[in-house]
């Protein structure tokens, strides 16, 4: 009989999904942070995709050319999809500091405890008792990069002081936390990021759900 594995999904946007800065193609499937933790985590474990480029937490983008980029709308279906999950990796932010959204840091942070919930009253464990939710405050936003300066105005300050509350909401809804911006770079365009910084975050998250792992064996 085959040994279960612990599944994984990995819940974002477009530094999930491998944006290469400025060129908007993917990077390779072993260069993303998704990838460099499949490989670093082995065969017992089964690492699900799923990001968006420009998902925020729970709000509509107004253009009409981007549709489908609520995060809140299409959580709970990726979670019936793939379900049965022991860990959901949720790393949004980003795309809520854009300048045509106008929310606050508190703002954000509460929409991401919103998505929380979500996930604990949508998902069913594979392998542990119950699905641990692990929240990764996004990498910081350089609003100098080029082609986002006018679209990320003061996002520069305000994706610093995500951490500290994405940390605060990961401690009063019980979850696990990371802070992907003391791993990462991002790129020339300001937003996303660099391949060495995929490696980077994917071999910290690696150490994270090891951590995880051993807790819930």
């Amino acid at each position: 009989m085959n040994k279960k594995k612990i599944e994984i999904l990995c819940y974002g946007d477009s530094n999930t999904w491998g944006y290469v800065p400025l060129s908007g193609d993917r990077y390779p499937k072993d260069v993303r942070w998704t990838g460099v933790l499949q490989n670093e985590l082995g065969e017992d474990c089964l690492i699900i995709e799923d990001g968006v480029k420009g998902r925020s937490t729970d709000i509509d983008d107004p253009r009409p050319e981007r549709p489908g980029r609520n995060g809140k709308v299409s959580l709970n279906p990726s979670l019936k999809e793939n379900n049965p999950l022991d860990i959901v990796i949720l790393m949004l932010g980003t795309n809520d500091l854009k300048k045509i959204f106008n929310r606050t840091t508190d703002q954000i942070a509460e929409a991401v405890n919103g998505l929380i919930d979500i996930i604990k009253n949508n998902t069913i464990p594979n392998v542990f008792e119950k699905t641990v939710v692990l929240l990764i405050s996004p990498p910081l936003v350089d609003e100098a990069g080029k082609e986002i300066s006018e679209r990320y105005a003061g996002a520069s300050v305000a994706s610093k002081e995500l951490a500290k509350k994405y940390e605060k909401v990961a401690q009063e809804s019980g979850c696990e936390f990371l802070d992907a911006a003391l791993y990462t770079n991002v790129g020339e365009d300001g937003v996303h990021l660099d391949a060495n910084s995929h490696v980077a975050l994917g071999k910290a998250i690696t150490d994270k759900v090891n951590i995880i792992r051993e807790f819930n064996a």
